[in-house]
């Protein structure tokens, strides 16, 4: 079993030395688009919440995923799950999906939105009611 915790950010700090290794695998494969201390800092202002996934007995954390609320120029909100990693994903993504869910509803979201999702994780999602959108291509200069 696992638990799932939206942490208060003046708890963050204290619990910023297991969440870096985790989310450094996605830091790792971003393209250089976020960083451990940039993503601290959303959390900290509040642009984005942090949410740990614990196993209930060991107490060890396995996953952390972040949400943003964004209104678009039109007025429509998007709950937005921008950073997603961890691993046992099958003992605790049906609850992720559940609470992104949960949360969207509360905050009067219209829609819940992974961004720049891997395969593997469209994959998994699927079975979850998600579906694929738009896709991102680009190319370096």
């Amino acid at each position: 079993m696992h638990e799932l915790t939206a942490v208060p950010v003046t708890l963050v700090p204290f619990l910023w030395e297991e969440v870096t290794p985790i989310l450094q695998r996605v830091v790792d494969i971003s393209d250089g688009d976020i960083s451990n201390s940039t993503v601290k800092r959303r959390i900290l202002t509040g642009t984005s919440l942090l949410i740990t996934v614990t196993e209930k007995e060991s107490g060890k954390m396995v996953a952390i995923f972040t949400t943003e609320i964004r209104t678009m120029d039109t007025g429509k909100r998007v709950l937005y799950a921008p950073i997603i990693a961890g691993d046992e994903m099958k003992g605790w993504l049906e609850d992720m999906c559940q609470f992104l869910h949960k949360m969207a509803i509360r905050e009067q979201c219209s829609q819940v939105r992974g961004i720049s999702a891997r395969k593997g994780w469209i994959r998994a999602l699927k079975k979850h009611g998600l579906i694929e959108g738009t896709t991102t291509v680009s190319y370096k200069l």
